[in-house]
């Protein structure tokens, strides 16, 4: 008669070892897949908020029938909206810093590009602005472009200089690089 093997009830150090390591392994892999989706999903946050800054100066102007102003600081990574007729001292809303670690790398309408500095765009009594792009530079290098039309105020992303340049061309229906 065989005498009946002990129930083991607990795991050893080495299968412990083991689980921990592959858990390990297995957690890096899931931070490196989801870092990429992380910083297109900050990059778009920065550009809603800059649509939506866009979005309400163009709805004062509209709704007041007066005409504004929105001013990119670059230098500053500030963006804000004057209304014309208000410089006399009355309270201006308060400006946009481009949130997550953005910053306004460069303003492109017809016929200009800046990198550094002040960009005003004029907003009619209608809402409307030049159409004009904005780069968005994140702080682990990524870049967003953002093509505003003016009359619509309606936004598309573009990949690239190039892309945003070919929307430019189309727009004055010439050759003329921004």
């Amino acid at each position: 008669m065989s005498r009946p093997q002990p129930i083991r009830l607990a795991f050893t150090l080495l299968e412990m070892l083991a689980t921990l390591a592959l858990l390990a392994v297995l957690a890096t892999v899931v931070t490196v897949s989801l870092a990429g989706p992380r910083r297109a999903a900050r990059a778009q946050d920065a550009a809603d908020e800059l649509l939506h800054y866009d979005r309400l100066a163009r709805e004062w102007c509209r709704r007041f029938g007066r005409p504004g102003e929105i001013t990119f600081d670059l230098d500053r990574g500030t963006v804000r909206r004057v209304m014309t007729g208000d410089r006399d001292g009355s309270p201006q809303p308060a400006a946009l810093h481009v949130p997550g670690g953005f910053r306004i790398a460069r303003v492109v309408s017809a016929g200009h590009s800046r990198e550094a500095g002040e960009v005003t765009l004029p907003c009619s009594a209608r809402g409307q602005t030049p159409s004009y792009a904005v780069l968005l530079a994140g702080p682990e290098g990524g870049r967003q472009w953002v093509v505003v039309a003016g009359l619509s105020g309606k936004a598309v992303t573009a990949g690239d200089a190039r892309e945003v340049e070919a929307i430019f061309q189309s727009l004055s229906g010439g050759d003329d690089a921004p």
